[in-house]
Protein backbone atom coordinates (compact mmCIF):
# COMPACT_ATOMS: atom_id res chain seq x y z
CA UNK A 1 0.00 0.00 0.00
CA UNK A 2 1.22 3.26 -1.11
CA UNK A 3 0.53 6.93 0.08
CA UNK A 4 -0.11 7.95 -3.49
CA UNK A 5 -2.61 5.25 -3.33
CA UNK A 6 -4.28 6.30 -0.12
CA UNK A 7 -4.31 9.96 -1.56
CA UNK A 8 -5.93 9.22 -5.00
CA UNK A 9 -8.77 7.03 -2.79
CA UNK A 10 -9.05 10.04 -0.36
CA UNK A 11 -9.94 12.15 -3.70
CA UNK A 12 -12.52 9.42 -5.07
CA UNK A 13 -14.50 9.10 -1.75
CA UNK A 14 -14.54 13.21 -1.22
CA UNK A 15 -15.91 13.66 -5.24
CA UNK A 16 -17.67 10.41 -5.63
CA UNK A 17 -16.31 11.08 -8.68
CA UNK A 18 -13.62 9.77 -10.93
CA UNK A 19 -13.89 12.21 -13.35
CA UNK A 20 -13.53 15.22 -10.94
CA UNK A 21 -11.00 13.07 -8.52
CA UNK A 22 -8.84 12.24 -12.04
CA UNK A 23 -8.58 15.92 -12.53
CA UNK A 24 -8.07 16.82 -8.73
CA UNK A 25 -5.13 14.83 -8.94
CA UNK A 26 -3.68 15.46 -12.56
CA UNK A 27 -4.20 11.90 -13.80
CA UNK A 28 -6.32 9.69 -16.42
CA UNK A 29 -9.57 8.33 -15.10
CA UNK A 30 -8.38 5.19 -16.21
CA UNK A 31 -4.86 5.79 -14.74
CA UNK A 32 -6.72 6.60 -11.00
CA UNK A 33 -9.33 3.92 -11.50
CA UNK A 34 -6.42 1.19 -11.54
CA UNK A 35 -4.55 2.31 -8.86
CA UNK A 36 -7.49 2.26 -6.63
CA UNK A 37 -8.45 -0.79 -7.58
CA UNK A 38 -4.89 -2.01 -6.96
CA UNK A 39 -5.36 -0.48 -3.60
CA UNK A 40 -8.86 -3.10 -2.44
CA UNK A 41 -6.74 -6.23 -4.07
CA UNK A 42 -3.87 -5.20 -1.77
CA UNK A 43 -6.04 -4.67 1.01
CA UNK A 44 -9.01 -7.77 -0.05
CA UNK A 45 -11.75 -5.18 0.61
CA UNK A 46 -14.29 -3.63 -1.45
CA UNK A 47 -13.95 -0.34 -0.87
CA UNK A 48 -16.10 1.81 -3.34
CA UNK A 49 -19.36 0.56 -4.86
CA UNK A 50 -19.27 1.71 -8.83
CA UNK A 51 -22.09 1.79 -11.24
CA UNK A 52 -22.38 3.25 -14.12
CA UNK A 53 -24.58 6.38 -12.74
CA UNK A 54 -22.88 6.84 -9.50
CA UNK A 55 -19.56 6.04 -6.89
CA UNK A 56 -20.63 5.40 -3.30
CA UNK A 57 -18.49 4.28 -0.07
CA UNK A 58 -18.90 0.75 1.08
CA UNK A 59 -19.21 0.59 4.51
CA UNK A 60 -15.41 -0.52 4.70
CA UNK A 61 -14.61 2.41 2.34
CA UNK A 62 -16.52 4.79 4.77
CA UNK A 63 -14.64 3.40 8.29
CA UNK A 64 -11.36 3.61 5.73
CA UNK A 65 -11.57 7.34 4.79
CA UNK A 66 -10.98 8.61 8.46
CA UNK A 67 -7.79 6.59 8.48
CA UNK A 68 -6.49 7.02 5.63
CA UNK A 69 -7.00 10.94 6.06
CA UNK A 70 -5.17 10.54 8.97
CA UNK A 71 -2.39 8.57 7.58
CA UNK A 72 -1.80 11.52 4.93
CA UNK A 73 -2.06 13.83 7.37
CA UNK A 74 0.82 12.17 9.28
CA UNK A 75 2.80 11.97 6.57
CA UNK A 76 2.82 15.32 5.48
CA UNK A 77 3.71 16.46 8.89
CA UNK A 78 6.58 13.56 8.91
CA UNK A 79 7.74 15.17 5.92
CA UNK A 80 7.50 18.82 6.71
CA UNK A 81 9.62 18.22 10.17
CA UNK A 82 12.19 16.38 7.82
CA UNK A 83 12.13 19.33 5.66
CA UNK A 84 12.65 21.62 8.98
CA UNK A 85 15.05 19.38 10.77
CA UNK A 86 17.26 19.76 7.32
CA UNK A 87 17.04 23.58 7.38
CA UNK A 88 18.00 23.86 11.20
CA UNK A 89 14.76 24.86 12.55
CA UNK A 90 14.01 21.97 14.43
CA UNK A 91 16.35 19.41 16.73
CA UNK A 92 18.62 20.31 19.73
CA UNK A 93 21.76 22.39 20.01
CA UNK A 94 23.90 22.42 23.47
CA UNK A 95 25.89 24.95 23.78
CA UNK A 96 29.45 25.31 26.11
CA UNK A 97 30.29 29.15 27.53
CA UNK A 98 33.02 30.02 30.15
CA UNK A 99 31.95 29.70 33.88
CA UNK A 100 33.19 33.56 34.62
CA UNK A 101 30.28 34.93 32.17
CA UNK A 102 29.20 34.31 28.97
CA UNK A 103 29.51 38.52 28.09
CA UNK A 104 27.48 40.14 26.11
CA UNK A 105 28.42 38.97 22.23
CA UNK A 106 28.03 35.50 22.94
CA UNK A 107 24.65 36.60 24.71
CA UNK A 108 23.76 38.52 21.39
CA UNK A 109 23.91 35.32 19.13
CA UNK A 110 22.09 33.05 21.80
CA UNK A 111 19.73 35.21 21.95
CA UNK A 112 19.15 35.66 17.93
CA UNK A 113 20.03 32.24 17.45
CA UNK A 114 16.55 31.47 20.40
CA UNK A 115 14.42 34.19 18.27
CA UNK A 116 15.04 32.61 14.83
CA UNK A 117 14.53 29.33 15.53
CA UNK A 118 12.28 29.09 18.82
CA UNK A 119 11.51 25.13 18.28
CA UNK A 120 15.46 24.21 18.87
CA UNK A 121 15.66 23.03 21.76
CA UNK A 122 18.84 25.36 23.12
CA UNK A 123 20.87 24.33 26.29
CA UNK A 124 23.73 26.86 27.27
CA UNK A 125 25.91 25.58 29.99
CA UNK A 126 28.40 26.61 31.47
CA UNK A 127 31.89 25.25 32.26
CA UNK A 128 35.38 25.89 32.92
CA UNK A 129 37.52 27.17 29.38
CA UNK A 130 39.56 24.35 29.99
CA UNK A 131 37.18 21.86 29.84
CA UNK A 132 35.18 23.28 26.97
CA UNK A 133 37.48 21.93 24.09
CA UNK A 134 37.08 18.29 25.63
CA UNK A 135 33.89 18.57 26.33
CA UNK A 136 33.35 19.06 22.52
CA UNK A 137 35.19 15.70 21.54
CA UNK A 138 33.17 13.60 23.30
CA UNK A 139 30.45 15.14 21.76
CA UNK A 140 28.61 16.66 24.95
CA UNK A 141 28.12 19.63 23.53
CA UNK A 142 27.87 20.88 20.22
CA UNK A 143 29.85 24.61 20.58
CA UNK A 144 31.79 26.30 22.48
CA UNK A 145 32.29 30.07 23.35
CA UNK A 146 36.03 30.20 24.03
CA UNK A 147 38.76 33.08 25.09
CA UNK A 148 41.91 31.15 23.31
CA UNK A 149 42.25 30.57 19.63
CA UNK A 150 42.26 26.65 18.65
CA UNK A 151 44.67 26.23 16.53
CA UNK A 152 46.45 23.06 14.88
CA UNK A 153 43.87 20.35 15.72
CA UNK A 154 42.32 17.83 13.78
CA UNK A 155 39.01 17.72 15.00
CA UNK A 156 38.19 20.65 16.12
CA UNK A 157 38.28 24.58 14.70
CA UNK A 158 37.21 27.92 16.05
CA UNK A 159 36.15 31.37 14.57
CA UNK A 160 36.74 34.95 16.32
CA UNK A 161 33.76 36.49 17.19
CA UNK A 162 35.15 39.95 18.81
CA UNK A 163 38.05 41.53 21.07
CA UNK A 164 36.96 42.79 24.11
CA UNK A 165 39.71 45.72 25.53
CA UNK A 166 40.60 45.03 28.87
CA UNK A 167 39.76 48.73 31.25
CA UNK A 168 41.11 48.77 34.79
CA UNK A 169 38.49 48.65 37.95
CA UNK A 170 39.94 51.12 40.86
CA UNK A 171 38.33 52.68 43.70
CA UNK A 172 37.17 55.90 43.42
CA UNK A 173 39.91 57.52 45.52
CA UNK A 174 42.69 55.75 44.25
CA UNK A 175 45.42 58.06 42.37
CA UNK A 176 44.54 56.64 38.58
CA UNK A 177 41.02 57.53 39.09
CA UNK A 178 42.43 60.80 38.31
CA UNK A 179 43.92 59.76 34.88
CA UNK A 180 42.11 59.89 31.60
CA UNK A 181 43.93 56.60 30.93
CA UNK A 182 46.40 54.46 31.90
CA UNK A 183 49.29 52.24 30.96
CA UNK A 184 51.04 48.88 31.89
CA UNK A 185 53.49 50.46 33.45
CA UNK A 186 51.10 52.09 35.66
CA UNK A 187 50.27 48.41 36.86
CA UNK A 188 53.32 48.05 37.84
CA UNK A 189 53.27 47.30 42.10
CA UNK A 190 50.18 47.70 42.06
CA UNK A 191 47.63 44.46 43.47
CA UNK A 192 45.67 43.19 40.97
CA UNK A 193 42.97 40.88 40.94
CA UNK A 194 42.13 38.26 38.04
CA UNK A 195 40.75 35.55 36.82
CA UNK A 196 42.04 32.17 38.13
CA UNK A 197 44.30 30.63 36.04
CA UNK A 198 42.78 27.25 36.21
CA UNK A 199 39.56 28.77 34.38
CA UNK A 200 41.81 29.00 31.24
CA UNK A 201 45.65 28.91 31.17
CA UNK A 202 46.04 29.77 27.49
CA UNK A 203 44.33 33.32 28.01
CA UNK A 204 46.08 34.01 31.84
CA UNK A 205 49.55 33.58 30.35
CA UNK A 206 49.13 35.90 27.35
CA UNK A 207 47.47 38.29 29.51
CA UNK A 208 49.99 38.44 32.12
CA UNK A 209 52.82 38.63 29.01
CA UNK A 210 51.00 42.06 28.19
CA UNK A 211 50.75 42.59 31.67
CA UNK A 212 54.31 42.59 32.12
CA UNK A 213 55.40 44.89 29.41
CA UNK A 214 58.71 45.75 27.97
CA UNK A 215 60.59 45.90 31.79
CA UNK A 216 59.16 42.25 32.32
CA UNK A 217 57.94 42.69 35.42
CA UNK A 218 55.08 40.14 36.66
CA UNK A 219 51.81 41.63 38.16
CA UNK A 220 51.27 41.79 41.28
CA UNK A 221 48.59 39.33 42.04
CA UNK A 222 47.31 39.68 45.27
CA UNK A 223 43.90 37.64 44.78
CA UNK A 224 41.69 35.16 41.62
CA UNK A 225 38.36 35.41 41.17
CA UNK A 226 36.12 32.85 39.48
CA UNK A 227 33.31 35.28 38.50
CA UNK A 228 33.28 39.01 37.33
CA UNK A 229 31.06 39.81 40.99
CA UNK A 230 34.15 38.59 42.92
CA UNK A 231 36.41 41.18 40.61
CA UNK A 232 34.12 44.07 41.49
CA UNK A 233 33.83 42.65 45.10
CA UNK A 234 37.51 42.64 45.68
CA UNK A 235 37.92 46.09 44.11
CA UNK A 236 35.31 47.56 46.68
CA UNK A 237 36.60 46.11 49.47
CA UNK A 238 39.55 47.74 48.74
CA UNK A 239 41.78 44.74 47.99
CA UNK A 240 43.66 45.73 44.56
CA UNK A 241 42.63 46.70 41.30
CA UNK A 242 40.89 44.26 38.74
CA UNK A 243 40.90 43.70 35.21
CA UNK A 244 37.44 43.43 33.42
CA UNK A 245 36.92 43.02 29.59
CA UNK A 246 34.40 46.14 28.26
CA UNK A 247 31.98 43.18 27.50
CA UNK A 248 31.45 42.64 30.82
CA UNK A 249 30.40 45.90 31.76
CA UNK A 250 27.07 45.30 32.03
CA UNK A 251 27.09 44.32 34.79
CA UNK A 252 26.09 45.81 38.30
CA UNK A 253 28.71 48.20 39.85
CA UNK A 254 28.64 50.44 42.73
CA UNK A 255 29.32 54.26 42.20
CA UNK A 256 32.60 53.88 44.38
CA UNK A 257 33.91 52.45 40.89
CA UNK A 258 35.53 53.97 38.68
CA UNK A 259 36.88 52.44 35.30
CA UNK A 260 39.92 53.58 32.98
CA UNK A 261 40.67 52.54 29.55
CA UNK A 262 43.63 51.13 28.74
CA UNK A 263 46.22 53.63 26.39
CA UNK A 264 46.50 51.79 23.39
CA UNK A 265 47.23 48.92 22.96
CA UNK A 266 44.97 47.77 25.32
CA UNK A 267 45.20 43.99 27.11
CA UNK A 268 42.07 42.24 24.93
CA UNK A 269 40.02 39.47 25.62
CA UNK A 270 39.07 37.05 22.64
CA UNK A 271 35.65 35.51 22.14
CA UNK A 272 36.40 32.60 19.80
CA UNK A 273 33.38 30.27 18.80
CA UNK A 274 34.34 26.40 18.42
CA UNK A 275 33.06 23.89 17.17
CA UNK A 276 33.81 20.16 15.52
CA UNK A 277 35.14 20.57 12.03
CA UNK A 278 33.30 17.74 10.48
CA UNK A 279 30.43 18.16 12.36
CA UNK A 280 27.31 19.32 9.73
CA UNK A 281 24.58 18.89 11.82
CA UNK A 282 21.71 21.60 10.83
CA UNK A 283 21.82 23.20 14.23
CA UNK A 284 25.42 24.02 14.44
CA UNK A 285 25.56 25.23 10.66
CA UNK A 286 22.19 27.44 11.26
CA UNK A 287 24.44 28.54 14.66
CA UNK A 288 27.60 29.40 12.63
CA UNK A 289 25.70 30.96 9.38
CA UNK A 290 24.32 33.45 12.41
CA UNK A 291 27.68 33.92 13.76
CA UNK A 292 28.68 34.75 10.34
CA UNK A 293 25.94 37.08 10.05
CA UNK A 294 26.65 38.85 13.44
CA UNK A 295 30.36 39.05 13.24
CA UNK A 296 29.73 40.83 9.88
CA UNK A 297 27.75 43.27 10.74
CA UNK A 298 28.41 43.90 14.41
CA UNK A 299 32.00 44.80 14.10
CA UNK A 300 34.16 45.27 17.42
CA UNK A 301 32.40 46.09 20.77
CA UNK A 302 32.43 49.70 21.78
CA UNK A 303 34.86 50.60 24.33
CA UNK A 304 33.47 53.06 27.52
CA UNK A 305 34.19 56.52 27.30
CA UNK A 306 37.10 58.00 29.23
CA UNK A 307 36.20 58.28 32.77
CA UNK A 308 33.38 56.26 32.65
CA UNK A 309 31.95 55.37 36.17
CA UNK A 310 29.51 52.84 36.46
CA UNK A 311 26.82 53.30 38.78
Amino acid sequence: MELRQLQYFVAVAEELHFGHAAEREHLTQAALSQQVRRLERELGVQLLDRTTRRVQLTAAGDLFLDDARVALARAGRAAETARRAAKGELGRLVVGYPVTGRGERASVLLRTFRTRYPEVKLAAIPSRTVELPELLRHEEIDIAFLHHTIRNDSTLTSRTVARSAYVVAVPAGHRLADSLDVTVEDLAGQPLILFSRQLNPHHHDQLMRELSGEAGARPHIVEEASAVGDLIEGVQAGIGLALIADSEMTKAMSSSIVLRQFRPPAPTLPLEVAWRRRDRSPPVTAFLDIVGEVVNGIGHHPAPQNGARCA
